[in-house]
């Protein structure tokens, strides 16, 4: 688990200083939706950059913002409280 976190943290600060980049890798990666533009993939990519966490650390804050703005522009079908995903401390 502990490499999984690092990894997603080595991956979310590589975003955040190339989100170019980071849009470019989901497009040839094949995990991006087809039916999304690239001009929205680098759109999406802008907008959730900064929510990333580069110390692997999850600001309840920052995911419910995320989750607000999937939810908003109908990315998930159910608005959920971040504090339900997260695990207690």
């Amino acid at each position: 688990m502990e490499d999984f976190v690092s990894a997603v943290a080595r991956g979310a600060h590589a975003a955040a200083d190339q989100p170019k980049e980071a849009a470019e890798a989901l497009e040839v990666s094949g995990e991006s939706n087809p039916e999304t533009s690239p001009a929205a993939m680098r759109a999406q990519v802008r907008a959730t950059v900064g929510m990333l966490s580069g110390s692997g650390q999850v600001d309840p804050a920052h995911l419910q913002r995320l989750i607000d703005w999937m939810y908003e522009n109908g990315m998930i079908e159910q608005d959920l409280a971040a504090e339900a995903l997260l695990p207690s401390s």
